[in-house]
């Protein structure tokens, strides 16, 4: 019997069993003009199944772009990347100190050129004007009178008065006898306590205090002790500075010296009835010095024992 929208093509059925020729049919449903006409496939059980859509190949969909897999994370837990950015950024601390430790260092060695250069130029400025004044005091000295009575004063006002020209040229306080960078380190024991730093009117205090109780310097004699102070030399043979003290008694030293100097004149001037003083000893040499002024108070008391 012909069922309308089913054909069966059917094969030779000779010599074949009907379980046989009913699997060999095939049954096609529906017209073949017919969309989703066809055969209807059988499941692994045996069983029918709904037919399969064909594709069609005028209208077949364009192929789906593969998109690669992610490669996977760094770090597999949060814990391990906290751990890690802590790690990042301790490096990063670590580079940044190191760059900020050579900065330091390069502008620490490009300010010591800087000061060392300005140093020099600073030192053969005063060297320059210092010597332009010693010069001249030389020469001052020079064309004094030999045989005038205070041809040792006048030299030393002279010298006196060439310092005190460097000293202002240097911008530094009369009472220091040349300028000096303040050291880093502790001042000398030798010296007094914070004497680098401390007040001028304190340092000249002190000079006087350490002249008139060591040297037996006069109030009135003083300034003869400070013209000598002004020439004291800073460093001694070798180049190794002097001390304060050492200057000091330096200064004292040539005082004494020129006091006693002075005053033999005197001595020999004030003898009775103009006969001379009691002269040289019979050896030739000088007499001796006890290094105390000899005043002119002490000349006239010397001159009345006499008489």
């Amino acid at each position: 019997m012909d069922v309308p929208g089913i054909e069966v093509e059917e094969e030779s059925t000779a010599g074949a069993s009907l379980d046989e020729v009913m699997r060999n049919q095939r049954v096609i449903v529906g017209h073949p003009a017919e969309s989703g006409a066809g055969p209807i496939e059988q499941d692994d059980d045996g069983e029918e199944g709904e037919a399969p859509e064909r594709d069609d190949p005028g209208h077949a969909d364009p192929p789906e772009s593969r998109q690669d897999e992610p490669a996977g994370f760094r770090f597999k837990s949060q814990a391990e990347a906290e751990n890690g950015y802590k790690s990042l950024l301790a490096r990063t601390t670590r580079a940044e100190q190191e760059n900020k430790r050579l900065k330091e260092e390069r502008e620490a060695a490009e300010r010591a050129a800087e000061e060392s250069a300005r140093r020099e130029v600073d030192e053969a400025r005063d060297e320059d004007e210092a010597t332009g004044y010693y010069l001249e005091a030389v020469r001052a000295v020079n064309a004094l009178p030999e045989d005038a009575p205070d041809h040792e004063e006048q030299a030393a006002r002279i010298w006196a008065k060439a310092h005190r020209k460097i000293a202002a040229a240097r911008n530094v306080p009369p009472a220091q006898p040349e300028r000096r960078e303040p050291p880093e380190q502790a001042p000398e024991q030798s010296e007094p306590a914070g004497s680098q730093q401390a007040d001028p009117r304190e340092i000249r205090a002190y000079i006087e205090t350490r002249a008139k109780s060591r040297g037996k310097i006069a109030d009135e004699d003083m300034p003869v002790f400070y013209g000598f102070a002004a020439t004291a030399p800073a460093t001694d043979e070798g180049g190794k500075p002097l001390s304060i003290d050492a200057q000091t008694d330096w200064a004292i030293e040539k005082t004494n010296s020129y006091l006693a100097a002075k005053a033999r004149p005197v001595r020999r001037s004030f003898g009775p009835m103009g006969r001379g003083g009691m002269g040289l000893p019979a050896s030739g040499a000088d007499e001796p010095d006890d290094g105390k002024p000899f005043t002119l108070n002490d000349a006239i008391k010397a001159a009345r024992r006499r008489l």
